[in-house]
């Protein structure tokens, strides 16, 4: 488990070094709104900006991902839902 939070510490410090750069988009830019003409009382939603840098991810994202592949070689049946709820179980054993 603690090389699972290493590695999610690791992200982090990646995430947090790329936003010290990361420079957003001028409001003026960010809206959705096409025209200028006055709306109903609804919330405009800000655009993504698809160059600001991704989350770092957790511990149990990193964990789930290496461990995903294996879980479905030994379940090649199981859908998605089953394979989650085998998580649980996988990570309990490992931290034993």
């Amino acid at each position: 488990m603690k090389s699972w939070q290493a590695k999610a510490d690791k992200d982090k410090a990646r995430y947090l070094k790329e936003m010290e750069t990361y420079v957003p988009p001028s409001p003026s830019e960010d809206s959705d709104s096409d025209s200028d003409a006055p709306r109903k009382k609804k919330k405009i939603k800000k655009k993504k900006d698809p160059n600001a840098p991704k989350k770092g991810m957790s511990a149990f994202m990193l964990f789930s991902i290496a461990t995903r592949p294996t879980l479905k070689k030994e379940n090649p049946n199981a859908t998605f839902g089953e394979l989650v709820s085998c998580f649980p179980r996988v990570l309990t054993l490992f931290q034993n």
